[in-house]
């Protein structure tokens, strides 16, 4: 659940910036969902569509996965972000 939030928050943070948007993740599960447009399980379904509501017909998401191994930097990153902010915004569904 965590990394289908981390997609909404990167999304609604950055999308305004650029039409042409990159998405790296080293979650085969979360980019396979966000390039497909849809999660097997339900329980993922509201926060997928939420992040996906988020992209404006103009703009251009290319999600491409990363290995673990070389995504290490970034995702030190993204839990000192989440640490220091103290909390991840809930969804209502």
């Amino acid at each position: 659940m965590a990394l289908y939030c981390g997609i909404y928050q990167a999304l609604k943070l950055g999308l305004d910036q650029d039409p042409v948007w990159f998405y790296r993740s080293d979650s085969q599960v979360v980019i396979d969902a966000v390039n497909k447009g849809y999660v097997k399980k339900d329980k993922y379904k509201l926060y997928l569509d939420k992040a996906l509501a988020l992209i404006p017909w103009q703009v251009d998401l290319f999600a491409k996965w990363v290995a673990e191994k070389d995504n290490q930097g970034a995702d030190q990153v993204a839990r000192q972000a989440l640490h220091h902010q103290g909390q991840v915004e809930k969804f209502e569904g």
